[in-house]
């Protein structure tokens, strides 16, 4: 996947991103955001798949097979997913090319 998000408004970043654990704070973003129903449908679409409490780090809980049925034998797999950087939740519009 990736490591570092950076996000470029006419050459100035905007990102904010300060921490290499973005992967943290979208898992949990969505598993407070998003209920069980949105879990086992369209988020999976993300590639994402509710562990189970206790197991994330189990290599043969649920979620974890089943990831792994996703790229058996090095199956490519296309993910749609958001992207987790504050400004891109902002509830306000930015101007392009100038402060505020």
């Amino acid at each position: 996947m990736w490591e570092n998000i950076q996000i470029l408004l006419n050459g100035a970043n905007v990102s904010f991103v300060t921490t290499t654990n973005t992967h943290f704070k979208a898992y949990l973003e969505t598993i407070l955001t998003f209920g069980h129903d949105a879990a086992r449908t369209h988020l999976t679409a993300a590639g994402f798949c509710m562990d189970t409490a206790g197991k994330f780090d189990d290599p043969d809980s649920v979620a974890n097979k089943e990831r792994r049925t996703w790229t058996a034998l090095s199956a490519e797999v296309g993910f749609s997913s958001n992207v987790h950087v504050d400004v891109l939740s902002v509830p306000r519009y930015r101007r392009l090319g100038g402060r505020g």
